[in-house]
Parts: structure tokens; sequence; C-alpha cells
């Protein structure tokens, strides 16, 4: 699975590897690393080793190099 396949399966058109995330449950900031089997997205927070397999739209914020924040997902 890739992030284009997340992209188009998910309806999530501004989903990029790299982006900013911030995932609501855990309190933690980090960047989208790729796709996996599962149609999740990998991400890396800040200070872990390992990336973390995530629902992208499970208490998920996505925000733009800029800062702004693109998509919020509270569910």
């Amino acid at each position: 699975m890739t992030i284009e396949d997340i992209r188009k399966k998910r309806f999530m058109p501004f989903l990029k590897v790299g982006m900013r995330v911030f995932n609501i449950h855990n309190q933690m900031f980090g960047k989208v690393t790729g796709a996996n089997n599962s149609q999740n997205i990998n991400v890396k927070f800040d200070g872990d080793k390992h990336t973390r397999n995530c629902h992208p739209q499970w208490k998920m914020k996505y925000f733009a190099v800029n800062g702004r924040l693109i998509e919020e997902y509270n569910d």
C-alpha cells in the first residue's frame, strides 16, 4: 500500500510523506513516514526511535508546511 492508495481510498488528497501531524489521543507531534498494508499510515513521533502504525482518520490533525491546520479527525 502506498500513500497515494491511502489518499484515494480514504479521501485524503492532502496526505503527503513528511507532513506534520498531531495525535490528539497521545498528545504527540510527528511526521508521516509512509503507508502500510493495513491502509494506515506510519508516523515517527517526536522523540521516538521507531515509527508507529496510525489510523489516518482517528484522533489526528494534519498541518501544512506553514503550520496551518489542514484537516482534523476527532473520531
